[in-house]
């Protein structure tokens, strides 16, 4: 079974619109064949221009952040035997 993600955030102090970056990590201590999936208020994150993930999908990179980057972040892990979604988080965006 999936074990409850962490997700941590670079800067915690947050970041400047259209000069700063975020960047994403959804941690897991358990659980194999892993899937990765990346939401903002509750809906799975569109990857754009300024959206990018990491091979695994495991980290998240916003680069340049902006207004609309505002909201409620989360990461869903699941296996073939379950899921589970990390709490969320909001980062800062100035």
């Amino acid at each position: 079974p999936v074990l409850k993600p962490v997700v941590q955030f670079h800067p915690a102090s947050g970041a400047v619109e259209y000069v700063g970056n975020i960047t994403l990590t959804c941690q897991v201590e358990g659980g194999t064949r892993l899937v990765y999936q990346w939401r903002k208020n509750g809906k799975p994150v569109c990857i754009n221009s300024s959206h990018s993930l990491s091979p695994q999908n495991n980290t998240l990179w916003i680069v340049p952040v902006t207004k609309e980057d505002i909201g409620n972040y989360s990461c869903l892990v699941s296996n073939p035997v379950s899921e589970m979604e990390s709490d969320i988080i909001m980062p800062t965006i100035y």
